[in-house]
């Protein structure tokens, strides 16, 4: 039997001065421009709790457990203009957001020959309740789905094997943009549309995978975003200007992932990985434009300095694609962190992100319209972290390679 609690706090009382990224939309008339402060949530808290269980089952090993976990924002998108907004219209803009997930979920794996096989389920229950703390705008929401997950692993020798997965998973909408308020936020640039009756996007994922001693592994696999949450840049026919729609819209595709990995000495490790995904979008009521895949390439060094210091280089590399909808120019960065043990159950780590980034790094939606976009993960970034573990599990766990999208991995 395990148990595990998570706590997570964050006080944030920094302001975040920018302009207004959409620049070229000035000359068409649709915005005008102005400098604004945004306003991180000022407190976000996280609590999760599980205890699972393993016991054997027609001779093998089932697992099941139950887990909770609880999100809560307040204070969240209080955005200003300087000189337009009122400080009491502002301060009647402030939300609270909290999120409940209640989850049971099982588990069972068994080996025939060269074949390992698991089952898996998961039933989850969503409370939502987002409300503005003066304009009684409330949103509540209660959801109910189950999620199977279904895996086949066969081994033709002790270091070669093939990966037949299914996954169905979902992502939770941001809740707080649903929008039942006027809200002053960066979406003041345009209008903002929210589908209060918004659905959790589904994904389903099945693929089929191959790795060799684990330096080369090759993988495929078919997908569906049913209600994919998305937010898109529209132009008003009847008012010539721009709005932004946040609402459910759908995705289906096909994707092909290669990994390549060598120690090209004892000390220096290096592994290449490239990513593609052809995929088709629809949006409700909307003409596409062209398709162009998405494609990334990504390099990745690692040398051991000693047997207490670690060096990470990563270099990524993406080119222009296109949804139809979006064309998102080509982007590339350059990671650094180092990595120090201070003893057997301690390490600090320094690390930088984006840090050659391209600063010109824009988007182009639909009618061309240009505009830039940055945010928290295309910034760069430099920090300091630290690990200490302690304790001690004695835990027999079964070696299993899953091989799942990025997509499935989502979580609010």
């Amino acid at each position: 039997m395990k148990f595990e609690l998570e706590y997570f706090h964050n006080r944030q009382n920094n302001l975040n001065k920018y302009s207004n990224d959409i620049y070229d939309l000035l000359k068409a008339g649709y915005i005008s421009d102005y400098n604004k402060m945004d306003v991180l949530p000022q407190s976000v808290n996280t609590w999760v709790g599980s205890i699972t269980n393993t016991t054997k089952l027609l001779g093998e090993d089932f697992s099941y457990g139950l887990r909770f976990s609880q999100n809560q924002i307040l204070n969240d998108d209080s955005t200003y203009d300087n000189s337009t907004i009122p400080l009491q219209l502002l301060a009647s803009q402030k939300i609270s957001y909290k999120e409940t997930n209640y989850a049971a979920f099982t588990s069972w794996q068994k080996q025939v020959k060269n074949l390992f096989i698991q089952l898996g389920l998961r039933i989850e229950n969503n409370k939502i309740d987002s409300r503005s703390d003066s304009l009684n705008g409330v949103v509540n929401y209660n959801w109910f789905n189950v999620f199977p997950n279904l895996l086949f692993q066969y081994s033709k020798t002790a270091s070669s094997y093939w990966i037949l997965s299914f996954n169905k998973s979902f992502k939770r909408p941001d809740y707080s943009l649903l929008n039942p308020y006027q809200r002053l936020t960066d979406n003041s640039s345009a209008k903002f549309e929210g589908n209060t009756h918004i659905l959790p996007q589904k994904n389903f994922d099945i693929s089929l995978g191959w790795t060799n001693n684990n330096s080369i592994t090759v993988y495929s696999g078919f997908l569906i975003y049913k209600d994919m949450i998305s937010t898109l840049y529209l132009k008003d026919p009847s008012f010539a200007v721009l709005y932004q729609k946040y609402d459910n819209f759908y995705l289906q595709g096909s994707y092909l992932t290669a990994t390549y990995a060598i120690n090209i000495k004892n000390w220096w490790r290096s592994s290449f990985d490239g990513y593609g995904l052809f995929y088709k979008t629809k949006y409700k009521q909307i003409k596409p434009g062209r398709t162009t895949p998405l494609i990334s390439l990504n390099l990745t060094n690692d040398f051991t300095v000693n047997s207490k210091l670690q060096l990470g280089i990563n270099a990524y590399f993406k080119p222009t694609y296109s949804d139809g909808y979006y064309t998102h120019y080509q982007q590339g960065n350059i990671n650094i962190a180092l990595t120090r043990k201070l003893g057997k159950e301690i390490s600090i780590s320094i690390f930088g992100n984006d840090l050659f980034k391209n600063d010109g790094y824009k988007e182009k939606a639909l009618y061309d319209i240009y505009y830039k976009e940055s945010g928290y993960m295309d910034s760069r970034q430099v920090g300091i972290s630290i690990l200490w573990k302690f304790g001690k599990q004695n835990l027999k766990n079964r070696k299993i390679n899953p091989l799942e999208s990025d997509a499935s991995k989502n979580r609010l």
